[in-house]
């Protein structure tokens, strides 16, 4: 790089299960990545991995602080901490079939920046057959017409596609139709469990998870009740969600984010 005008440096650090650095000795770094400067800034590179990017690491790496070491052997501590977000996208228009206790659709799902390395990491060597039968496992429905896109183009989106049936997907109690505003795809449980918290939690890096669901309802039924739109956001505003649910004329719209 330097050979073409590039100003690029070692960066030592420690990976996370290395444990925090933060007074530098011969055994506190178990790890190297590039930086490279730009005016003000310095982007990160790891090219021992297949799927890292400009600024997207491995997840090892992202451990808080690291070390550049520039040509005259001076050096001075970084931080290794996601400034942007990684976005998980879903969307979805459902139909719900009444004769076979049913819900059917067709479903896009998208992933940037982590969200997209992750999944490149686990689809790596996988036959598209395989990676439809992961999506089955994870939402317990059967998939057809699976296809992704952008597994080998670091600079887009990773894109899939596919075709969803999922028995057993309401109730129907009377004449009335209850549903599930997230279907399938919504937490089945609180991932918070802990009763006292002695240490913040490590999100690792930012992340946005959005879902647009469209339900076609069902000839000869109308909307007797949907839930009120809410937002909540924490204290510190790390963690905020909120929903909106609508009827328009023959669809439920629904968009929530977390």
């Amino acid at each position: 790089m330097k050979s073409v005008d590039i100003k690029a440096y070692p960066i030592i650090l420690s990976t996370r299960s290395n444990g925090l650095t933060f007074v530098p000795s011969s055994n506190a770094f178990n790890n190297l990545i590039i930086g490279v400067e730009n005016l003000k800034t310095t982007s990160y590179y790891d090219v021992s991995s297949k799927f890292a990017s400009k600024n997207v690491l491995p997840i090892y790496n992202i451990n808080l602080l690291a070390r550049i070491i520039y040509d005259n052997s001076n050096s001075k501590s970084v931080i290794l901490v996601p400034k942007f977000k990684s976005r998980y996208g879903i969307s979805g228009t459902l139909n719900i079939e009444l004769g076979e206790n049913t819900i059917t659709g067709k479903f896009r799902r998208s992933y940037s920046n982590y969200e997209a390395m992750i999944v490149r990491t686990n689809y790596e060597n996988l036959s598209t057959d395989k990676m439809s039968e992961k999506v089955e496992e994870s939402y317990n429905a059967e998939v057809k017409n699976y296809q992704v896109n952008n597994l080998n183009d670091l600079a887009e989106n990773v894109e899939e596609s596919f075709e969803l049936l999922n028995r057993s997907s309401y109730d129907l109690i009377g004449d009335k139709i209850y549903l599930n505003p997230l279907h399938i795809f919504g937490m089945d449980e609180n991932p918070f469990k802990q009763e006292e918290r002695d240490f913040p939690i490590d999100f690792i890096y930012p992340k946005t998870s959005a879902y647009t669901l469209t339900y076609n309802i069902p000839e000869g039924y109308e909307v007797e009740f949907l839930p009120e739109a809410k937002k909540y956001i924490t204290g510190s505003r790390s963690l905020e969600v909120g929903w909106l649910v609508v009827q328009d004329k023959s669809q439920i719209k629904i968009r929530f984010n977390l």
